[in-house]
């Protein structure tokens, strides 16, 4: 574990500290899959109030920066059609039947949105990038406040998680864990939304609530997000009633 010598970090310290171990060794992808099960145990969700800390980020991004930044094959086609998707995404809705939240409409396609194709080459590391992607962009956005620039860049690794993951049927990412993906690409997106002029807002209304319409759908309990997305589409809602009465004046 000297690996984690050259990381300022308490964890590195420790680690090489209590295995006093002289032999440097090469981070790779398989080596990052045997150290994160020790460093972050459970994924957390983009709601829970305890986390994993910086410090393990910290260790992971500076001892294995190719989870940051490297691509698996396959990711630039794979965003370009998630990107298409996401401009015209199948049309669904709620409603309630026997007091229960239930969709009605296209949501099975809705639920297939274009992701990587799971190979025998690149599941390995599939599989570790988006778990530890994912984690990077939970502490990112539980900073609670962010610039402009800072928050394109979490809405861009919300979208490139899910991209990796796919739906949860692919066994990349669990099922809470992808319906806390969708809550923070929805909530990233809020800021891009509201800063549209309204006739731009009006053509792109769907796609902003597609994304909080597929957090709902894979953990239709989530109490939070039926508050923030009732006050969204009714500020949204009044927002296009209102241009479009302007625009028939």
């Amino acid at each position: 574990m000297q690996i984690f010598g050259g990381v300022g970090s308490s964890i590195g310290k420790t680690v090489v500290y209590d295995h006093e171990c002289s032999k440097n060794l090469v981070p790779t992808v398989g080596i990052a899959k045997k150290v994160q099960p020790f460093l972050i145990p459970n994924l957390p969700m983009f709601d829970d109030e305890k986390f994993t800390t910086n410090d393990v980020i910290e260790a992971l991004t500076r001892v294995f920066p190719f989870i940051e930044h490297e691509k698996v094959i396959g990711f630039d086609q794979a965003w370009n059609d998630f990107e298409i998707f996401l401009k015209n995404p199948p049309f669904f809705k709620f409603e309630i039947k026997d007091k229960k939240l239930q969709p009605i409409g296209n949501f099975e396609n809705a639920n297939l949105w274009p992701s990587v194709e799971i190979t025998a080459e690149n599941r390995e590391k599939l599989e570790l990038f988006v778990y530890l992607r994912y984690v990077l962009l939970v502490i990112k956005y539980k900073k609670q406040t962010y610039s402009w620039e800072e928050n394109e860049k979490l809405a861009q690794l919300a979208k490139e998680c899910l991209v990796l993951s796919g739906p949860a049927s692919r066994n990349l990412l669990p099922l809470k864990v992808i319906h806390s993906l969708w809550a923070i690409c929805a909530y990233t997106h809020t800021m891009y939304f509201c800063y549209l002029e309204d006739d731009e807002l009006a053509k792109e209304a769907n796609s902003y609530f597609y994304m909080f319409k597929m957090a709902f759908l894979q953990y239709p309990e989530a109490f939070q997000l039926h508050i923030d997305i009732a006050i969204a589409y009714y500020q949204i809602n009044s927002r296009i009633k209102r241009h479009k009465e302007s625009v028939s004046v």
